[in-house]
Parts: structure tokens; C-alpha cells; sequence
């Protein structure tokens, strides 16, 4: 482990044991769900870690991530502050992306034209796409303006895109089944 001592941790979602639980860092993510006693209603289908600049996991990161930053970096994600947000099967990944899209375009300072015309661009795609007007030329323009929103002044800017990244890396059938 390269970090030391304790943190506190936030677990919720799709979780009979919704809360806080301090740990030690390097314990096994799967381990704190096995604490909060599983997935309530399904299967596991999306992880959402580090909160809205984090990332989407899918069920098959859960065996290789321990609560250590360097382990969240293989799924492009981040450790961020310790949320975590466990989605059953019955959690679509587009509306967590969009819900986390709207976010992070509201929290834009709007100092920096790029992030904040960025994420006004991402949001209003995803949302789209949710209400079943989606569009071939949406995932290019969606890494189009991951692309540019690198460009940013600050880690928001930068960070914002990494869970519509996630979600056509890690959820692509379920983005191409909202485009039907």
C-alpha cells in the first residue's frame, strides 16, 4: 500500500447499508459491499467512484479494485474523495451519466468558455439520447468534446467528460440499445 492510516468511506445506492464506514486504505472495494450487504435487487451492474468526476465501473472491475487510488486507474476512474455508488442491474448507466453530466455543467464556474460550453454540449446530447432522439453522430461528438474539454483551465474541466468516457468504454450496449 503507498497510502497509510484510515478514511472514511461513503457507500450507496442500489445497497441494504447505505452510510459511512471508516477503513484502512488497500482493503478489497468488494469487501465494503459485502459489508453493506450486497446489491439489493439484482445484480450488479455499474459502479460510481470518486463522485461526478470519478468514473463508471463495471460489475467486472469489483475483483481488482482495493480502496487505493492506483487501483481505479486500469478503468480510466478515479479513488476521488471515497463515494462510492453500487447500481443494481435495474440502474441504467446512461441516466447515471446524465445525471452526473448535469452536475458537473452546474458546478462549470463558467470562468473557462470550454468547460462550460463543453459540459452545456455533453449534457444536452445525453439527455437526448435518453428521451429517444439519439443519433449516430452523438458518440463522435461525445469524445470529440471529451477531446477538447482536456483543454481546460482546472480538474473539473478536465475530469468532467470521464463518466460519458466510461460509459461508451465500459456500457457501449447499453448506449447503442438507447440509440434503437
Amino acid at each position: 500500500s503507498t497510502q497509510s492510516g484510515t478514511k472514511m468511506w461513503s457507500f450507496s445506492g442500489d445497497i441494504p447499508r447505505v452510510g459511512f464506514m471508516e477503513t484502512p486504505f488497500a482493503i478489497r472495494l468488494e469487501d465494503c459491499l459485502t459489508v453493506c450487504g450486497g446489491i439489493q435487487g439484482g445484480q450488479l451492474k455499474v459502479i460510481q467512484a470518486g463522485g461526478p468526476l470519478g468514473g463508471l465501473l463495471p460489475p467486472q472491475s469489483l475483483p481488482t479494485l482495493i480502496l487505493e487510488g492506483s487501483s481505479f486507474q486500469p478503468w480510466d476512474s478515479i479513488m476521488g474523495g471515497g463515494g462510492f455508488v453500487f447500481g443494481s442491474d435495474q440502474t441504467s448507466p446512461l441516466v447515471l451519466a446524465e445525471m452526473f453530466s448535469t452536475f458537473v455543467e452546474e458546478e462549470s464556474c463558467g470562468r473557462c468558455t470550454t468547460c462550460h460550453g463543453g459540459n452545456q454540449r455533453q449534457t444536452e446530447i445525453l439527455r437526448r439520447i435518453i428521451d429517444g432522439d439519439g443519433r449516430r453522430e452523438d458518440e463522435p461528438n461525445l469524445k470529440l468534446i471529451d477531446r477538447t474539454l482536456q483543454f481546460s483551465n482546472c480538474v473539473h474541466g478536465q475530469f468532467s467528460p470521464k463518466i460519458t468516457r466510461n460509459l461508451l468504454q465500459h456500457f457501449h450496449t447499453e448506449y447503442e440499445a438507447a440509440l434503437q
